[in-house]
């Protein structure tokens, strides 16, 4: 008796078992890939969706989609272009972010508060941005910096918790509300 399956579906055999068995065999077919997968790889041809659907997809989510096959495999590098880009998570609160990244750098700062949470889960960061310096002279340096990219410190936004760490508070700026 021949198979409707195998007539309808040139990629599916019909196969048995030793016991006679009927299985279905499929055959892969090397460049397909599924819709929603093309929705993740083509980030350029889908933007809309694209830019829906990767959010959801958590680190381990992306290691695995990579390891799915050739074409998902640098997901994560261009995920990280566009959804972890520090410079335009900063770019709302200076000038040049490139420019405090550096003396960030040599000041040994750190960014803490829902700033940094939010931005390692790829969430919208509408949120003051703390920052956290050795005190002595990196504190001062960093303090020039933000004076002369245009903040004025209030004695609140610059607190020393403990002797040895300063932290600074930088509101969310309003004009980037609207």
């Amino acid at each position: 008796m021949e198979s409707p399956i195998s007539d309808a579906a040139p990629d599916i055999e019909l196969a048995t078992t030793k016991d006679e068995v009927p299985v279905v065999v499929l055959e892969a077919v090397p460049d397909s890939v599924s819709d929603l997968m093309d929705l993740v790889i083509n980030r350029d041809k889908h933007y809309p969706m694209h830019s829906v659907i990767t959010p959801y997809l958590g680190i381990d989510d992306m290691c695995n989609v990579q390891l799915a096959c050739e074409k998902t495999s640098k997901l994560y590098t261009a995920m990280k272009k566009t959804q972890w880009n520090i410079n335009k998570s900063l770019q709302p609160y200076f000038k040049n972010p490139l420019a405090f990244r550096s003396v960030q750098s040599q000041t040994e700062t750190l960014i803490g508060s829902e700033f940094a949470g939010k931005f390692f889960r790829r969430e919208q960061i509408k949120t003051e941005l703390e920052l956290f310096t050795l005190a002595g002279d990196k504190v001062d340096i960093m303090i020039t910096y933000l004076k002369q990219d245009g903040y004025t410190l209030a004695k609140k936004q610059h607190e020393e918790r403990n002797p040895r760490c300063s932290n600074v508070r930088l509101p969310y700026p309003t004009s980037c509300l609207a």
